[in-house]
């Protein structure tokens, strides 16, 4: 096996991941799902709560004015990542918070002119961030044509987005939380500039694994979470490269200027931000942005070698059905004739975490049973070694039960 011959060693960025050190018999493959958190992130989290522990926007104080800056280098440090403008980025609670609040938005400004737009996606959409646009009656929903290895037919989009009567949205994942296809964001993008579409990108999954930069690929909107890249949960981050066209959807402290008894309300330049933010989060996470950015060679260098490791290692299984690339860090699969959720409670009888079900994502054309196991930096070939030794016990057993 390879972890014989380079050993765990080769990636040393499980050292930094404090989990792996208080759960070093469990084999953690679900990155997708959740990321594990970087030890400083963890502590940078602490450090708050335990120097720091002051509400963003409501006092003068030194204490409340250092945290407002805080707040600013977290913001600063967001738009840096995805190569945005502070003006183009807010805070939010996560991905799912930051697709819903673009699709109100923007439906509401459909109603606002009496407009009626198609959104063009795939079947291979996560809910949070299809969902939200089935709400709306102003939304006429068509989906774009996957090649019969369920990756995107990027000609037929071209076709199905030039011949819409008129411009449309584009709402696309830029990697796929079921087969792990990263899409030609680029591309795409000059597709919706010369067409005058609205392109809107869900960067939940890709966050972690590449960077993407909204000005070279021309992204409208965009949404993503810091829990998927090593990051604290409940914080997430929303691209729009004309903000104020996003609504207000909460109300109260913070987001206002004034207010009358008649209900007029003057907002404040944090009217996205009612209530008590996460700060300890948004400043944490800070800590998260820095290691990508300052590791993206490295980190894709690790992710290729395993992800094409895991699929080489896996294609020896009988009865194994890959839906997934071979440098995808992402590895979805069934098993003939064996259950993906009986699967995963025997992997778990081993201590070995992967995701079985549908992930989310109820329309996708390979059914909504698959198990789906998702790499992260801090992974090792003898985790992998783990899974493909485990699955090979649960085919026997399977076997040998239909021999009884």
């Amino acid at each position: 096996m390879v972890s014989e011959v380079v050993g765990d060693k080769m990636n040393d960025y499980r050292t930094l991941f404090p989990y792996f050190g208080n759960n070093p018999f469990t084999t953690y493959l679900d990155s997708a799902n959740t990321s594990q958190i970087l030890g400083e992130t963890l502590e940078a989290l602490n450090a708050f709560y335990l120097f720091h522990n002051y509400n963003a926007g409501r006092a003068g104080y030194a204490g409340a004015r250092f945290v407002d800056e805080l707040k600013a280098q977290a913001t600063k440090k967001a738009a840096e990542f995805i190569g945005a403008t502070e003006e183009q980025v807010v805070f939010t609670t996560g991905a799912t918070e930051s697709l819903n609040m673009i699709a109100y938005s923007l439906c509401d400004w459909l109603e606002t002119y009496d407009l009626y737009y198609t959104l063009i996606t795939t079947e291979l959409e996560h809910a949070s961030a299809l969902l939200p646009w089935m709400m709306s009656p102003r939304i006429t929903i068509e989906y774009a044509k996957l090649n019969n290895d369920y990756t995107l037919d990027m000609e037929a989009l071209r076709t199905q987005v030039k011949n819409n009567p008129l411009p449309c949205i584009v709402l696309i994942a830029s990697m796929t939380n079921t087969t792990g296809e990263i899409r030609p964001l680029k591309e795409i993008g000059e597709l919706c500039a010369e067409t005058g579409s609205i392109f809107v990108v869900d960067h939940a999954q890709g966050a972690a694994h590449f960077p993407v930069n909204v000005e070279d690929c021309h992204i409208d909107f965009m949404g993503f979470s810091l829990h998927k890249m090593y990051g604290p949960k409940g914080v997430g981050v929303l691209f729009a490269k004309h903000l104020p066209i996003i609504e207000t959807f909460k109300y109260g402290g913070g987001m206002n200027e004034s207010y009358n008894k008649a209900g007029k309300i003057i907002p404040s330049k944090d009217r996205l931000y009612a209530g008590t933010i996460d700060m300890p989060g948004i400043y944490a996470s800070i800590h998260s942005f820095d290691f990508l950015m300052d590791n993206w060679a490295k980190v894709q260098k690790i992710e290729k070698y395993l992800s094409i490791y895991a699929f080489k290692l896996l294609s020896r299984i009988d009865g194994i059905n890959i839906l997934s690339k071979p440098e995808s860090p992402i590895l979805l699969f069934k098993i003939e004739n064996i259950e993906a959720l009986d699967i995963m409670y025997e992997l778990s009888e081993q201590d070995i975490c992967v995701r079985a079900g549908n992930h989310c994502s109820k329309l996708t054309p390979f059914g909504l049973s698959t198990c789906r196991v998702s790499l992260g930096v801090y992974n090792t070939p003898q985790e992998i070694e783990n899974l493909y030794h485990a699955l090979l016990g649960v085919t026997r057993c399977e076997s040998e039960q239909k021999k009884l």
